[in-house]
């Protein structure tokens, strides 16, 4: 008998990280997924669902660098119900090297100043695999993960270009 999963018994218990989630994308993100799906109409401009989200001061770098001035952010559009638009029966419809840097990182716990040792608070998986590490649990290393985080905040601190314009033409995969 193989052993569940941790996040198909956090599915089963409720709630998932990709439902009712703002997920934040960046523009590298963006021209990853795009290329990827051959698209680009899955992000949206929005504030935060949560208002607690709006309160949090604990990581200055990505207030000043991830919302705009009218205080939406990038982040992937989203199903009615709340579900990614990325998320189906089986799962994320992305290779794990196209996803969202965030979705790589969740559920580690971060700052612009390193990855914290405690994971994110609404991640039950503490309750549901005990014994392991957060890195065990979904198959990567601490550096693999810290390498994502460096990249994370190199992309929203250094937008490709400067630019904040996505009305770009270079995100057509090449025939």
């Amino acid at each position: 008998m193989t052993q569940e999963n941790c996040c198909t018994r956090c599915a089963r218990a409720g709630k998932t990280c990709c439902q009712q989630t703002d997920i934040y994308v960046t523009m590298n993100d963006v021209r990853r997924i795009a290329a990827f799906m051959s698209r680009i109409d899955f992000f949206e401009y929005r504030s935060p669902s949560d208002p607690v989200y709006l309160g949090t001061d604990n990581d200055p770098l990505w207030q000043r660098h991830v919302f705009r001035l009218d205080g939406t952010r990038r982040v992937l559009k989203q199903h009615p119900s709340g579900d990614c638009i990325f998320l189906a029966g089986s799962g994320c419809l992305l290779e794990l090297e196209v996803r969202p840097l965030i979705c790589r990182l969740y559920p580690l716990a971060y700052t612009g100043g390193g990855i914290e040792a405690e994971p994110d608070e609404r991640c039950p998986v503490r309750t549901l695999c005990n014994g392991q590490t957060i890195t065990d649990i979904f198959g990567i290393s601490m550096q693999q993960a810290q390498r994502w985080h460096m990249d994370l905040y190199h992309e929203i601190m250094h937008p490709e270009g400067g630019s904040t314009d996505e009305n770009w033409t270079d995100l057509r995969p090449a025939v």
